[in-house]
């Protein structure tokens, strides 16, 4: 095969990508992955290369938009505003029941789409996967590909983001906001911290004390922490 020909179906496969189931995806991902570092692949893998296009482009068919699903995320959109005023970069790493990871965070003004909530299952590329979006209007949009679970664990966030924060919290023992460990009373029965609770805009209750305490604890803990670009963590 032609380099101008390989070169041209490793594009197409990549921009079919968000056409083809999960486990699919990153299969292509890999494929992908090595083309760009070594320019090359051998006939099997351009076998599989050729395949895949052509599952994605059945998908295609079945499905005119990649786009499955409109659902209201101007709660989630809500906490996100709260936090940019805080937060350089306010993510929110959760999990399903089964433990799948889902990551939401607002992409960065060099992204194509600065400001809009994003929805991945928190790894980099060539392993990272779009569930959906949140517009800055608080319109959210579920991917046709993403797992049954996931889609319906992403609408519960959306409907009632601190209730499922902090329920994560509590089964997980340590915050999704900041991803410090709880360690003390007040913070595991809320399932967050005082300060990811001021920053995000939540309910915290507990005396003046009790919370000046919590707070000296999660300040020196944070010390330790660096708020990166979740699209580069």
């Amino acid at each position: 095969m032609g380099t101008k020909t390989l070169q041209l179906m490793v594009t197409t496969l990549k921009q079919k990508l968000h056409n083809l189931p999960e486990h699919d995806q990153q299969f292509a991902a890999s494929f992908i992955s090595q083309y760009e570092r070594k320019l090359d692949l051998s006939e099997k893998q351009q076998y599989w290369v050729d395949k895949l296009i052509q599952k994605a482009g059945s998908s295609t068919e079945q499905h005119s938009s990649p786009v499955e699903e409109i659902f209201d995320g101007s709660h989630l959109l809500s906490h996100f505003q709260k936090a940019a005023k805080f937060l350089k970069y306010p993510k929110l790493k959760m999990q399903t029941p089964s433990g799948k990871p889902i990551l939401f965070y607002i992409s960065g003004q060099r992204s194509k789409t600065p400001g809009i909530i994003v929805i991945t299952n928190g790894k980099q590329y060539p392993n990272r996967i779009l569930y959906g979006t949140v517009e800055s209007t608080g319109t959210g949009e579920l991917i046709h590909s993403t797992n049954s679970e996931i889609k319906t664990y992403i609408r519960r966030v959306a409907v009632n983001p601190t209730e499922e924060a902090k329920q994560l919290g509590i089964r997980v023992s340590s915050c999704c906001f900041c991803g410090l460990e709880l360690t003390n009373s007040i913070s595991v029965f809320h399932g967050y911290g005082p300060i990811c609770a001021a920053h995000w805009g939540l309910p915290w209750e507990g005396s003046a004390e009790e919370t000046e305490k919590v707070k000296e604890q999660e300040k020196l803990a944070q010390l330790q922490l660096i708020d990166l670009d979740p699209e580069a963590a």
